[in-house]
């Protein structure tokens, strides 16, 4: 299984937030709060699967919740006006493992020719968008 091609410091530096765990290569999870919502972003590299958990401050009920099996790289955009994280070539999937689940090989792209671009912004506001394609 090929492993997340990320940069934890970007992950930081665009979150602005320490993770809470200190094992890089197994599991980082970074918790960021904005206008009374609560997102954990959990990374596992090994998996190359990034989870997204959107839910109120005062409740662990997720509004949303949702894995990205990465198969490209994770890009830190900082220009101007916008800081994001890109995740290229993207399979959104119900949890971590349900890359499991499918008989073909994710990692294959002639197997699953499809794949989003994920953007993630957190600065001022919490924003998940989607982007049609492989990039």
């Amino acid at each position: 299984m090929p492993l997340l091609d990320w940069n934890h410091t970007d992950f930081i530096e665009c979150l602005e937030v320490l993770p809470k765990s200190e094992d890089v290569e197994t599991e980082q999870v970074f918790s960021i709060q904005r206008e009374g919502l609560a997102l954990d972003v959990s990374v596992w590299p090994l998996e190359s699967v990034v989870y997204l958990d959107l839910h109120r401050v005062e409740s662990e009920q997720s509004l949303i919740g949702m894995a990205l099996f990465v198969r490209g790289p994770v890009e830190f955009i900082k220009e101007k006006n916008i800081e994001c994280l890109r995740f290229h070539n993207a399979i959104p999937v119900p949890n971590r493992f349900s890359y499991m689940d499918f008989e073909e090989d994710l990692h294959d792209p002639d197997a699953i020719s499809y794949g989003l671009t994920a953007v993630l912004r957190v600065n001022p506001d919490i924003v998940i968008e989607f982007e049609n394609g492989i990039d």
